[in-house]
């Protein structure tokens, strides 16, 4: 998709989501925004092999969002969503993508650290 379409979109969550939120979203989508009437079952074997499978994910549900506002302008006729329904179809994949890194340090430690830095 041309990138006046990811410009639209953008502007459409201007006021839903942060600047930060919105250049994070338009750089993604002008990576990944080209590939949105791609195969998704494609896309996701050229990702994997480059990607952990969290951020594939979140790519994913970009794209899904991205795929709904261009049915919903109507630059794509109305079908169901294929970014979705991959994502559903492979829940598995994705269950366990997200895994948060545990502190090296304690909250004692932590409370003690933070007690020994200088006021200025």
């Amino acid at each position: 998709m041309t990138p006046e379409f990811v410009d639209q979109y953008i502007k459409s969550k201007k006021l839903a989501w942060a600047r930060t939120s919105q250049k994070n979203e338009r750089a993604r989508l002008n990576k990944h925004g080209s590939h949105v009437l791609d195969s998704p079952t494609e896309y996701y074997e050229t990702l994997k092999k480059s990607m952990k499978a969290y951020s594939i994910k979140s790519t994913f549900v970009r794209l899904g969002k991205f795929y709904e506002f261009l049915v919903d302008v109507e630059a794509i006729p109305l079908a169901k969503n294929p970014w979705k329904i991959f994502l559903a179809d492979n829940a598995l994949i994705f269950k366990y993508s997200y895994q948060p890194e545990r502190l090296k340090v304690t909250f004692d430690e932590a409370k003690e650290r933070i007690g020994k830095i200088p006021e200025y």
